[in-house]
């Protein structure tokens, strides 16, 4: 869920059609721990590794027409893009584990009992691996409900590994809604984006293309050797003129409500292969003041996932901190000027890239590729990080810097992903 990241959101299951089922900012494991702790009374000092505990009797609560069950009356984002600033630096924001302390009302969305239980059983087995393999974190924050957690900083351990579940192997369609107040312009920069990925025309400028940036995403292999597709295509977008108005206090299910009504109007299929997007525009609000978008404890996009029982859709959300968060959710490098006009409509685009990433090697949160010391996901480890000055990245005639070049010659600055190659780093370029 985050920039940037930290774990991923925990699984909600429901009833047909479909309901919200995971979230990218807290691992499902670790996001049990969390409530664990808090419900035991346990004490803020005390590692979240260390809970052990068994979960709450669940209550159902009604949700917009759809059934949940209650089981830990809190429903947490994973792969968030965290908000938090940093000291002079040009990575403008870290990606961070947070917990939302829930309330226990219907607004609230969380797993099902007997996931409940087989997470809590997972989380028991994991916590003496977690211990041995943790490492000196490099700084320790605290959450909304007095937790501290501890998360290591850009770059982490090597220990990005793979936990048997799948990846996007087949080819990835991707389905955006633009929510709020779009131009054609700005709509045109993200698609511009999204159809570069697959893009093979030549790029004769020495700059990394978007192509071959989503190619370290090849290196992240799933059961019998299937690799993360370079397949992607933008099947179809909508435009929502804020359908849930400009404040979603529930910021999880707002969005989710806003995929489900293009579905329901038949507008975006069931697809079982694709990327659910939706982007809201810079005057949208989501959450509350301090642990939503753009909060002091916030983010600037997540990843998560619903689930029908039959299939599982893979939502994102990224919103445009232009106005709201400037510091925290737009590059430095482009806080004046940026490659498509707009500094926060980049910065938008780059955690876009960020969130698309982590879904293709780790779709459904939990069981896919990331460090199980730090929790984080391979563009969690490099957030912030956009290569080198003068070499990687580079300073057009307009003044503004890029490191990668799109379909028609395009202009983006996108953060490196991790490889998982011999020589673990964060790269710009994966294989040609």
């Amino acid at each position: 869920m985050s920039i940037f990241w930290a774990p991923r959101l925990s699984r909600l299951l429901g009833k047909p059609p479909f309901h919200p089922n995971k979230s990218s900012i807290s691992r499902c494991s670790l996001i049990l721990s969390v409530l664990l702790l808090s419900a035991a009374g346990a004490s803020p000092a005390i590692p979240i590794v260390a809970a052990a505990a068994q979960p709450r009797q669940p209550t159902t609560a009604q949700h917009a027409g759809y059934r949940t069950d209650d089981a830990t009356s809190t429903f947490l984002p994973t792969g968030l893009v965290r908000v938090h600033p940093t000291s002079g630096n040009f990575r403008d924001s870290l990606s961070q584990t947070t917990v939302n302390s829930g309330t226990g009302n219907n607004d609230t969305l969380t797993s099902s009992v007997s996931r409940a239980a087989e997470l809590t059983r997972r989380r028991q087995r994991r916590q003496g691996r977690r211990e041995r393999q943790r490492q000196k974190p490099s700084e320790s924050w605290r959450n909304g409900s007095g937790n501290r957690w501890r998360h290591s900083l850009y770059g982490g351990s090597p220990g990005m590994s793979y936990h048997g579940g799948p990846i996007m192997s087949s080819p990835i369609n991707v389905y955006i809604v633009f929510y709020g107040s779009w131009s054609r312009k700005d709509r045109r920069a993200v698609n511009a984006f999204v159809e570069s990925v697959s893009d093979n025309s030549v790029n004769p400028t020495g700059v990394a293309s978007v192509r071959r940036w989503w190619r370290t995403t090849s290196l992240y292999t799933g059961k019998g050797g299937v690799t993360v597709t370079s397949q992607v295509r933008l099947a179809k977008s909508a435009v929502d003129r804020y359908s849930r108005g400009r404040l979603m206090k529930n910021d999880m299910d707002g969005v989710w409500q806003v995929i489900r009504s293009q579905i329901d109007s038949g507008v975006f299929p069931i697809d079982a292969s694709g990327m659910y997007v939706v982007l809201t525009s810079a005057d949208v609000r989501l959450g509350d003041s301090s642990q939503g978008f753009c909060g002091p404890q916030g983010y600037c996009g997540w990843h998560s996932t619903a689930s029908n029982g039959r299939s599982e859709l893979k939502v994102i959300h990224v919103g445009n901190g232009g106005q709201q968060c400037p510091q925290y959710c737009v590059p430095s490098y482009n806080t004046r000027s940026s490659p498509n006009g707009l500094p926060g409509l980049d910065g938008l685009i780059n955690t876009l890239a960020h969130e698309m990433a982590e879904t293709a090697t780790n779709p459904l949160i939990d069981n896919g590729w990331f460090d199980i010391s730090t929790l984080e996901e391979i563009a969690d480890k490099c957030a912030r990080l956009y290569g080198q000055k003068g070499k990687e990245v580079v300073l057009s005639n307009q003044g503004y810097a890029y490191n990668a070049v799109g379909k028609g010659g395009t202009h983006f600055l996108l953060q490196q992903l991790w490889s998982r190659q011999s020589r673990q780093k964060c790269v710009m370029q994966g294989p040609a």
